[in-house]
């Protein structure tokens, strides 16, 4: 079994590897660049989440037509919030013909918003995802009342597929 360890930070590949190898380890970043290490295992987990890497290298990945749905979110400072004790409340907003918005209160002043809809709703008049997004944000009045005075950080993200299922979970 070869694995490869990518991520975006030096310290959760180090501490991968050593759980990994059973070696240890005297800092950040030990080895090197692009480093494969040959290791024998009984049991493999893909603990990569959405990024399903074993999945996707394996070309195990299959949507799921019953279950197509496509999501857009972003991140807002100063969104307004609930009155008291119910400030952090997480609120959903239904969108007439099917799909939904969140709206999830973060520590900071920071409010995290996301559509999920049919992608041929979504994506209806542009494939952008960044314009679909603010459509669908303005479009709905109670959500853009809420975000009228708040100023995005960060870019909006999203996925055109959001459910999937894996053929195979276990094997040999």
């Amino acid at each position: 079994l070869t694995i490869v360890l990518f991520g975006r930070t030096k310290a959760g590949k180090s501490s991968l590897f050593a759980a990994l190898t059973g070696e240890a380890f005297d800092g950040i970043g030990r080895g090197g660049q692009n480093h494969t290490t040959e290791v024998r295992a009984k049991v493999v987990v893909d603990a990569s989440g959405r990024a399903c890497v074993i999945g996707r290298q394996l070309n195990l990945l299959c949507p799921l037509p019953e279950l197509r749905k496509a999501t857009a979110w972003g991140y807002f400072r100063g969104g307004k919030r609930l009155p008291g004790i119910d400030a952090g409340e997480t609120t959903m907003l239904l969108i007439p013909g099917g799909g939904w918005f969140w709206y999830i209160p973060l520590p900071d002043d920071i409010v995290s918003v996301g559509i999920v809809a049919d992608p041929e709703y979504l994506f209806s008049q542009s494939d952008d995802l960044e314009a679909a997004f603010g459509r669908e944000t303005a479009r709905c009045t109670s959500l853009a009342e809420r975000l009228a005075t708040a100023e995005r950080v960060g870019p909006v993200r999203g996925s055109r597929h959001l459910a999937y299922l894996n053929r195979q979970t276990c094997g040999e």
